[in-house]
């Protein structure tokens, strides 16, 4: 989007901001809506929208005024592009207060974070910047404007009650916030009674308590009922810049809930008058609230405060009662600024009646910059239609008397162009109120009448455009933007030859209006006169001078940081092709020769064309430095949002509008160089800093700038107190910043000097034969410098030692050394000793070298008595105690001859002999003596004359006894006479027993039931085969008798036994005796019945013969059968059955029990 000019808008001194230019739907036809100021018929202001409009027109900045039919009324720029952040407007004097540009839109969604207008917008030099309107008040002679005073509502250009009478500025008094942790104060400015979007300003300071607030603590700001819902600093900044709280979330609190906007906003939705009306939209204004949170840097900051100001407009919906309203700055909800307004309410106008014929006219503005070129233009074309209609293949013409204040220019193509209407004031035909006394207004146009125009020719002094879709209704005013129909009305270099020096616009005179369809005039629908008008804004100091306008495509600029211009500008590019020449910038390189600095009259900026196949290319690149009125500025950095001029850019295609390049100076500032003179290694100054850079406002001294220090400013020696001082040659005492750039801080230079009488030391020797110092190889150091002159060393060794073998040490060497240094003082300046320093001050004290040694350490000038280690102590055991327990101490100097001190030990006889272990073999159950033991070892070679070793059992409880087979090893010690003593050890093999050769065998016995089982027959019963008779023979016993079997309960028994050998050893086995089951459960006896006749008596015998015991084997006997009870028997005289009982018994004993029938017959 092309960024326009800011203009005067006749209002208090408000910002203008960034506004978004909204695409939406209306059926199939899109609409573009974009902030637009006019003053329609009576003197109404009201915003602009433009219908049908395609992606390119989008693009397009739209039309800033729209004027009446006859007014010519001071004109608004369009809103900042999309690049832009915000920008001023201005003020003019004696003006009526006005909506500003963003009454006509309809505003999208409340703003994301990341998406707020930047905070902190300042105009230049931080005063208003004011702008000319057209003849103050007075109407122009040949026009039908309308003097406007200032004091009028302007949705009806009625008289506000009171407006202007009074305006307050409230607060001022320091309130405490949570505890005192922040402490407040602020005003609020604002007129007692006010319109809509009257002007209205605010500032507040804040003071936090040190130490009360910690990174991550948050606070809130609020800001209600107090103009425009964009205005809250996205961070707060210290005294020195540091930001010490970020805002952390950001919300309007008025957003109506239908829309997501506050209600002024919602009012002027495109929606219809009942959809508005379910918003319930409140009369209220806007009440935005921030959550800010603290960096890390609030910890460190002192004395911390922030203050914030801001001149704003309302944005109050239009009401038809008057309302008090609070206007009220608030910190953590706590308020600390306020003040009570009244927004002026007016009631819906009934609909005009309008029968005036439709009027014409074009103004724009010159935006002139004081050196006096342009700093942008822009100019449209505008349609009252008053009572008219026009429909399709409609022409309009305008035409202009002369060229030389202005002509027109076709600078693209002639494409179908929407147009903008613009809003006429409320009244009964399009707007009702709600119940909160909020005006709901209908939607401005009709979709199926949006207008499209086309350009059909352009002559330097002639337009002809064509209305070719929809139609212009009556009671509107239409806007059509020259660019964007490929047309300009191009300013001329003889322009403001038009301009009276006492004015700010130039109106021309003798411009036609002509409206034609199918051929004819359509003479009763327009008038013929069409006003021609620029309004000429800015610094006028050389234009009045008689200086020729110049206009530029690219223009370099050049503007301190609040916007000041501090040399000419540029003409970057001349005569370019829009959309097709392309030009870039380039970051100048430091550069800090005079001739190349930038002043009034040479930039010396670089500015380049290429010529190529098909554009030119253009490279710009400012001055690095600028000198304006004695003073240097510095190169900071190019502008591509900027409060002081519009369409700032930085590289890109030419376009029919002029482009500013605005390059920002910053003060230079300036630097001190010093250069030092200290003694290496204490820092003590010799001599008073020589200043080569003292900090002035002049070239050499700009940070950023070369310095090297001369080498006049660097001695070789300095004297003081009678001691010369040469400069150090070694490289690490060179300073590092001898040449380098200068910088804020004070830049100080240090050289490093040394004494010309050198200390030579062990730790820092010389080199006999090299130069003392390499810069001056004739001068070397002298004889009896190296290391190995300056030191001595007097040592007593103490060896331990084998007292057979001296060779043999058993013990590390103890060496005492006493060390001794001399230290000889050189003259650096011919290379000789001169003295040496005993005492370490610097100064000679000798000269001989002999008795220039002193101890390193004047407290060890002995070898210390030296105890000798323990014989345990040695590196190899097996010595006796040496019988020197303590070398002695001695006292030594530099002459002391160096020794070597034996200690000797000798070996005991354990180290001489080794002992042969013993041997001992005896059978399972023999036991070993103490002595066997004893007897078993011997001490091979050990000589009898000295005496015999003693031999003991370490532990008599591990002689075997014999009762376990297996091999022991017995500890034993030998004694030797000398008292030392070895070990060695007995082994006792024990054989096995003979439980362990032999295994006892068994055999089952088998037991008829009812036989019992003997102790012999089990002994009997087992048997150890191939046991030799010789060793006699194995005794049996039984565990337990109560094991062996009675026979009477059959079944298998185990009969556990002891096998015990003539040698103690025993075995365990088990004899197995099975006894057989009884006879009663191996047979069953069989019953024959008897039958007798009555009468006849039966006998025992008969009974016992009735049973039988089938296949009872003859050799086992014969079962006995008795008769239980005799009296069973029947005795035949009673006729049945009779059972009678018998009991068989077995040769076992055992018994089965059975019942024998008898019948006796009936009596016959």
């Amino acid at each position: 989007m092309k960024s326009k000019s800011n203009k005067n808008l006749g209002l208090s001194p408000i910002k203008q901001n960034k506004y978004s230019i909204r695409k939406f739907k209306l059926g199939a036809a899109s609409v573009t809506v974009a902030s637009l100021l006019i003053f329609g018929t009576a003197g109404v202001a009201k915003a602009a929208e433009v219908h049908g409009a395609d992606k390119a027109q989008q693009a397009e900045h739209v039309a800033n005024v729209a004027k009446s039919d006859t007014a010519k009324a001071t004109e608004v720029p369009p809103a900042a592009s999309a690049q832009q952040n915000e920008v001023k407007t201005s003020e003019a004097p004696n003006t009526a207060k006005a909506v500003t540009d963003k009454e006509a839109i309809t505003p999208t969604a409340a703003p994301k974070e990341d998406k707020v207008v930047s905070d902190k917008a300042t105009t230049q030099d931080k005063k208003e910047t004011r702008g000319y309107k057209a003849n103050n008040t007075e109407p122009q002679k040949g026009t039908n404007a309308i003097a406007n005073t200032g004091k009028h509502d302007p949705r009806n250009g009625q008289a506000i009650p009171g407006y202007g009478t009074s305006s307050f500025r409230d607060g001022g008094n320091t309130v405490s916030i949570d505890g005192g942790k922040i402490t407040a104060s602020g005003h609020v400015n604002v007129d007692d009674r006010v319109n809509t979007t009257t002007g209205i300003s605010y500032d507040y300071t804040l003071n936090f308590k040190e130490g009360a607030f910690h990174e991550g603590d948050t606070f809130k700001i609020g800001i209600k009922e107090l103009g425009e819902d964009t205005r809250l600093p996205k961070e707060l900044k210290a005294d020195d810049g540091t930001t010490f709280a970020i805002r952390d979330s950001y919300k309007s609190l008025y957003n109506n809930p239908n829309t997501n906007q506050i209600p002024f906003f919602s009012q002027r939705n495109p929606g219809t008058i009942d959809e508005k009306r379910s918003w319930h939209l409140q009369s209220r204004g806007t009440f935005l609230e921030g959550v800010y949170k603290f960096t890390k840097e609030v910890e460190k900051l002192k004395n911390l405060h922030f203050s914030f100001s801001n001149k704003d407009g309302l944005r109050f919906p239009e009401v038809t009662k008057d309302k008090r309203v609070t206007g009220a700055i608030l910190v953590n909800d706590q308020v600390i600024a306020s003040k009570d307004y009244t927004v002026v309410g007016q009631a819906i106008s009934p609909a005009p009646v309008n029968l005036n014929k439709a009027v014409i006219d074009t103004s724009g503005d010159i935006n002139i910059d004081k050196d006096g070129t342009v700093k942008s233009k822009w100019e449209n074309l505008r349609l009252n239609t008053n009572g008219k209609t026009f429909t399709t293949n409609t022409t309009f013409t305008v035409t202009l008397p002369d060229t030389g204040m202005n002509s027109f220019e076709k600078v693209g193509d002639f494409n179908e162009t929407g147009v903008m209407i613009v809003e006429v004031a409320s009244n009964a035909s399009n707007s009702v109120a709600n119940e909160n006394d909020v005006v709901l207004k209908a939607p401005k146009e009709d979709p199926s009448r949006i207008a499209k125009v086309r350009v059909e020719s352009v002559q330097p002094n002639k337009l002809v455009f064509k209305l070719v879709s929809g139609q212009l209704d009556p009671n509107k005013v239409y806007v059509f933007l020259l660019k964007n129909m490929g047309v300009e009305r191009k300013v001329n270099s003889t322009t403001l030859n038009y301009l009276s020096p006492d004015k700010s616009s130039i109106s021309e005179q003798g411009a036609t209006f002509e409206v034609t369809k199918d051929g004819q005039r359509l003479t009763d629908t327009y008038t013929t006169t069409a006003g021609v008008n620029w309004n000429v804004v800015g610094d006028r100091t050389k234009l009045n001078t008689g200086a020729s306008l110049a206009f530029y495509d690219v223009t370099s600029r050049y503007i301190d940081g609040s916007g000041n211009l501090l040399i000419s500008a540029d003409p970057a590019v001349e005569h370019g092709l829009a959309s097709v020449d392309e030009f870039n910038t380039h970051n100048p390189q430091p550069n800090f020769n005079e001739a190349q600095v930038g002043n009034p009259d040479n930039s010396h900026a670089t500015i380049t064309t290429t010529n190529g196949s098909n554009k030119k290319v253009t490279d710009i690149t400012p001055p690095y430095l600028i000198k304006k009125d004695g003073k240097y500025y510095v190169f900071n950095q190019y502008l591509t949002k900027s409060n002081y001029y519009q369409n700032t850019r930085t590289s890109g295609t030419i376009e029919h509008s002029p482009v500013n390049v605005v390059a920002q100076y910053a003060n230079a500032k300036f630097g001190t160089v010093s250069v030092g003179y200290e003694i290496k290694d204490s820092n003590e100054k010799l001599k008073a800093d020589e200043v080569i850079r003292d900090g002035s406002a002049q070239l050499t001294n700009i940070v950023g700038n070369q310095y090297t220090v001369p080498s006049d400013k660097v001695p070789n020696t300095i004297e003081k107190d009678g001691i010369l001082y040469v400069l150090s040659k070694v490289p690490a005492d060179a300073p590092s910043n001898a040449t380098g750039q200068i910088a804020e801080t004070p830049t100080r230079v240090v050289y490093k000097y040394t004494n010309a009488y050198v200390s030579v030391t062990p730790e820092n020797p010389g080199h006999p034969g090299q130069p003392i110092d390499p810069n001056n190889p004739s001068i070397v150091w002298p004889r009896y410098t190296d290391l190995a002159s300056l030191t001595k060393s007097v040592t007593r060794t103490i060896k331990y030692v084998d007292a057979e073998n001296t060779s043999k040490v058993l013990h590390a060497p103890v060496i005492q050394t006493v060390k001794f240094t001399r230290t000889p003082i050189v003259n650096v300046v011919n290379g000789r000793i001169v003295g040496y320093d005993e005492d370490g001050n610097g100064t000679i004290d000798t000269t001989s070298a002999e008795n220039a040694w002193v101890p390193e350490n004047s407290e060890a000038t002995t070898w210390p008595e030296q105890t000798s280690p323990k014989a345990n102590e040695l590196t190899e055991q097996g010595y006796h105690e040496t019988t020197t327990p303590s070398v002695a101490a001695v006292s030594v100097n530099a002459s002391t001859i160096s020794t070597e001190v034996l200690v000797k030990y000798q070996r005991q006889d354990k180290e001489k002999y080794e002992p042969t272990p013993g041997q001992i073999n005896h059978d399972y159950g023999t036991p070993t003596t103490a002595d066997e033991v004893k007897n078993s070892v011997k001490v091979p070679g050990y000589p009898t004359s000295v005496g015999t070793p003693t031999i003991t059992v370490d532990n008599p409880n591990q002689i075997p006894n014999g009762q376990t087979p297996g091999t022991v090893v017995i500890p034993v010690t030998v004694t030797y006479p000398d008292g030392s003593k070895d070990k060695t050890t007995v082994t006792v093999v024990t054989g096995n027993p003979l439980k362990d050769a032999y295994e006892p065998s068994t055999k089952p016995i088998n037991k008829p039931f009812g036989t019992p089982t003997t102790a012999d027959e089990v002994k009997k019963a087992v048997t150890v085969p191939d046991y030799p008779s010789s060793k006699g023979t194995p005794e049996v016993t039984i565990d337990d008798q109560s094991k062996i079997p009675n026979g009477q309960t059959p079944g298998t028994y185990t009969v556990p036994v002891t096998v015990t050998y003539p040698d103690g050893s025993k075995d365990h086995a088990n004899v197995t005796v099975n006894v057989g089951n009884p006879e009663n459960s191996t047979y069953e006896p069989h019953v024959t019945p008897i039958n007798k006749p009555f009468g006849t008596p039966t006998t025992a015998d008969e009974v016992k013969k009735a049973v039988t015991v089938p296949d009872y084997p003859s050799s086992k006997g014969t079962p006995e059968v008795t008769i239980d009870d005799q009296s069973k028997i029947p005795n035949g005289q009673t006729p049945g059955t009779h059972n009678v009982p018998v009991t068989v018994t077995y040769p076992d004993g055992t018994k089965d029990h059975v019942d024998v029938p008898v019948t006796v017959k009936e009596q016959p």
